[in-house]
């Protein structure tokens, strides 16, 4: 988006922190449904689903880190190490 021309209502929808707190939405959504059908245990949904989405900066140092390649990185995982303590 050029950011001269978007509103900050659209800007928003745009931004790099709206579509990580999306995919923690999408990924609460999908262990609420793989809590529901026995893959992982019901109580492991409630610390994701309270954890922050990360912020872009955690994301940009996780991924210059390079631990964006390990296997089981997502949404959650970031926003887990972008959690204080």
């Amino acid at each position: 988006m050029i950011e001269r021309y978007t509103l900050p209502d659209m800007g928003r929808v745009w931004s790099d922190e709206h579509k990580y707190e999306l995919w923690c939405q999408v990924e609460v959504l999908a262990m609420e449904a793989h809590a529901a059908a026995g893959r992982i245990p019901a109580d492991a949904v409630e610390p994701v689903r309270e954890a922050p989405a990360p912020t872009p900066q955690a994301v940009a140092d996780i991924e210059a880190a390079g631990a964006w390649r390990h296997p089981q990185c997502n949404a959650r995982v970031l926003a887990h190490a972008a959690a204080p303590g």
